[in-house]
C-alpha cells in the first residue's frame, strides 16, 4: 500500500462523501464494513490482478485519497459478486464507480478510462460481429426452409 494522504483531519468524511454520491445504494454499509474479505475472495478481478475489494473499503475508511491514483482500480468487472456476498450488503463495485468518479473529476484517470472505453469497443464489436454472424445463419436457414 501507498504512503496514505489524509482528505482532512477526519478520514470518516471520506466514507461520507462517498455514502452520499447517488452512486450509492446502501446509505451506511461502507461504515459497517467489518473486513471479513468475502468481497474479494469471490471477486474475478481480485483472482486476475491487484485489485482487491477489501483493501479498497479499508482505504477509503481510512480517508485515503491515493487509492484514485491506483491503476487496479480500473480492473473491476462490475458483475456486483461482492456485495451478493457482503455481510452488510456493501458494494465495493459501487464505491469504486464513484471513486472513479472522483478520480476522473480531479483530472486523475483519464487515460485509463480511454483505454477501458477502447477495450469495451472492441469488445462489443466482437460480440456485435457475433451476433450478426448468428442471426445471418438463422436468416438463411429460415428463408431455405420456406423455399421447400
Amino acid at each position: 500500500m501507498t504512503t496514505q494522504q489524509k482528505i482532512n483531519e477526519a478520514p470518516i468524511n471520506f466514507a461520507e462523501d462517498i455514502i452520499s454520491n447517488v452512486k450509492n445504494t446502501r446509505e451506511d454499509g461502507v461504515l459497517k464494513c467489518v473486513q471479513c474479505g468475502l468481497c474479494t475472495s469471490t471477486c474475478p478481478a481480485a483472482r486476475h490482478s491487484e485489485y482487491n475489494p477489501r483493501e479498497i473499503i479499508e482505504r477509503v475508511l481510512d480517508g485515503d485519497e491515493t487509492i484514485m491514483h491506483e491503476d487496479y482500480l480500473w480492473n473491476c468487472f462490475y458483475c456486483y459478486t461482492c456485495h451478493s456476498v457482503c455481510p452488510v450488503g456493501n458494494s465495493v463495485c459501487e464505491v469504486n464507480q464513484i471513486l472513479k468518479q472522483f478520480a476522473i473529476n480531479q483530472g486523475i484517470g483519464g487515460d485509463k478510462l480511454y483505454e477501458y472505453l477502447g477495450f469495451l469497443t472492441h469488445t462489443l464489436m466482437q460480440q456485435l460481429e457475433l451476433f450478426l454472424k448468428y442471426f445471418s445463419t438463422i436468416l438463411q436457414k429460415m428463408s431455405l426452409a420456406g423455399q421447400k
